[in-house]
């Protein structure tokens, strides 16, 4: 072979070795700040979730049902507002994905609140992860998109793992609400996932807004911190109120980066799936 070949050839070879471990590098970073978004995520939620009925104890024990249900509904409503400050609606997408996409988020992140109530956040979070196995069982049976046999033993494996690190010791009847709950977010996610698909949406209808809004969204919960710091020191409001108000406000954050990354990634792959 001919010494330019052999150099041509090497330098190929290194142009697609560097090519790799960019986009490996890259892959490896996406997957760590999901990892860490999501897991932030669910731990602050229940932070606020157990502690927000602590500080209101003697009242909120009159309260009744709504003792699991208004916790929730302030996390998914902190969440919510937090990424409508923090990403928009592309203007390139019709007004039905769109809908399918914001009404979907929402009852599935209210589903995953309300896991929280019954269950652990890790616990949650293990049933969460087999989302994308849902996700492929979904897309095969509605697109008729081929199943590798690895896909079909991994399904009854990963959702066997994941009732068996949800469920305690000490089972409750507690338990299977929160996790019923949980998978019925995953759910609700594929079932957008696969609407929006359909209607042949080949990006996410979702953008970061600008540095200057996510700025200001961040002022002013810091400035809310330290006024809710300031009273507490007083003696004002109950003690730890910054506190799980602060975590509520990182729950809202990491939910935005999270979500948008998950997004991101499972539209992006199941648009490029040829169907």
């Amino acid at each position: 072979m001919p010494k330019c070949n052999i150099d041509r050839s090497f330098s190929a070879f290194r142009a697609m070795l560097s090519a790799f471990k960019s986009n490996g590098a890259t892959a490896i970073m996406t997957f760590l700040a999901w990892t860490l978004t999501s897991f932030l995520c669910h731990e602050c939620a229940k932070i606020f979730l157990t502690g927000f009925p602590r500080l209101f104890e003697p009242t909120y024990s009159d309260l009744g049902p709504v003792l699991h249900v208004m916790p929730s509904v302030i996390v998914t409503s902190i969440q919510c507002l937090t990424c409508v400050f923090c990403v928009s609606i592309s203007g390139a997408v019709t007004s039905t994905p769109v809908a399918i996409f914001v009404v979907g988020h929402v009852l599935a992140t209210l589903a995953t609140n309300s896991s929280m109530t019954y269950i652990e956040a890790a616990s949650t979070l293990a049933i969460k992860l087999t989302e994308p196995v849902t996700m492929a069982v979904a897309h095969h049976i509605v697109f008729e998109t081929s199943v590798t046999i690895e896909i079909i033993v991994s399904i009854p494996l990963i959702i066997f793992g994941s009732l068996l690190f949800s469920v305690k010791t000490t089972f409750q009847t507690s338990d299977t609400a929160g996790i019923v709950l949980a998978f019925l977010s995953n759910l609700i996610l594929t079932a957008r996932n696969v609407a929006i698909k359909k209607h042949q949406v080949n990006t996410a209808p979702v953008q970061l807004r600008s540095r200057n809004c996510i700025s200001a969204l961040l002022c002013v919960q810091m400035a809310i911190l330290l006024l809710v710091y300031i009273l507490e020191n007083e003696f004002v409001i109950p003690v730890k109120c910054s506190f799980i108000l602060g975590a509520l406000f990182v729950s809202g954050l990491c939910h935005v980066a999270y979500s948008y990354i998950s997004t991101i990634i499972v539209l992006k792959v199941i648009c490029e799936t040829r169907i």
